[in-house]
C-alpha cells in the first residue's frame, strides 16, 4: 500500500513537469564589423525561446518582430532583474531603449495564451542591434 501512495506521488510531480514546455535558450552574437543579428525561426504552442544578448549600459539596443502570427510576442529582460522592462504584449513589436545596465539582456520569444489554447505556431524575424558604446 505504501509503494502505491509513493508511486502516485511521484507521478503527480513528474507528469506536470513533463507536460510544461521548458523555454529554449539561445546567445545571439553579432558579426565584428556590424551590432545588427536578423533571427528567422518558427515558434509553436506553448514553447518559448530565450536570446541571450550582451550588451554594456548606455548602450541603445533595438528589436523588431515580424512574425505571421499577431499572437507572437516578446518581452525583455534586464540583467540580473525577473521584471520586463518592456512586455510585447501590451506595448508592441518593437522596442528601442538606452540600456541601464550592463550584462546579459533576456529577450523572451512566445505565443499569447488564447495562441497556446489553439495549438497556434508562428514564423518570425526578430531584428536585435545594439549601437556601439561611445568614447
Amino acid at each position: 500500500m505504501r509503494f502505491r501512495a509513493l508511486a502516485v506521488a511521484v507521478l503527480a510531480i513528474a507528469v506536470p513537469a513533463i507536460a510544461w514546455s521548458a523555454a529554449r535558450t539561445e546567445r545571439v552574437t553579432f558579426p565584428k564589423d556590424r551590432p545588427t543579428a536578423a533571427i528567422k525561426g518558427q515558434i509553436r504552442g506553448d514553447s518559448s525561446v530565450d536570446y541571450v544578448v550582451a550588451a554594456q549600459a548606455g548602450q541603445t539596443m533595438t528589436i523588431t518582430l515580424t512574425a505571421s502570427n499577431a499572437s507572437a510576442h516578446f518581452n525583455v529582460t534586464a540583467p540580473g532583474t525577473r521584471t520586463a522592462m518592456f512586455d510585447g504584449s501590451v506595448l508592441g513589436n518593437e522596442f528601442k531603449a538606452k540600456l541601464p545596465l550592463s550584462g546579459d539582456y533576456v529577450v523572451q520569444l512566445y505565443l499569447s495564451p488564447d495562441a497556446v489554447k489553439r495549438k497556434a505556431s508562428a514564423n518570425y524575424t526578430l531584428a536585435i542591434s545594439t549601437s556601439p558604446l561611445k568614447p
